[in-house]
């Protein structure tokens, strides 16, 4: 029996619909939680964050880690900008955030994003 592609697709995602929640209950279920092998501090130095140039409690790097075991280090910078569309709406508020995926069994990086957002400021 042949099957096509969009066939062998759905049933891929079946199956992983079906067996990922299974697998997460039994890493969770079978020894409790487990500790993680890193801290706050060194998952933020692998990630090159720190606290230089903060203003605000929200510029300050923070960490947190997952049942998977992926730590998820998170730095949000605030900003202002009056260049291009925002000379014309009283200025933009510029949020920039860095986002930093971390192994805790190996200490790797898995996944680096940036995103960028102007917030006008309408007065």
């Amino acid at each position: 029996m042949l099957i096509g592609p969009s066939a062998r697709r759905d049933l891929a995602v079946g199956l992983f619909t079906v067996i990922m929640p299974c697998m997460l209950v039994a890493q969770v279920s079978g020894s409790g939680l487990v500790a993680p092998r890193l801290d706050e501090a060194a998952v933020l130095r692998i990630a090159h964050m720190d606290e230089r140039g903060t203003k605000s409690e929200l510029e300050i790097p923070q960490a947190r880690v997952d049942t998977m075991g992926v730590w998820h280090a998170v730095q949000v910078r605030v900003g202002h900008t009056n260049r291009g569309f925002c000379g014309k709406v009283n200025g933009c508020t510029v949020l920039r955030q860095r986002t930093v995926l971390v192994d805790d069994r190996t200490g790797r990086v898995l996944h680096r994003s940036k995103q960028k957002s102007l917030v006008p400021n309408y007065e």
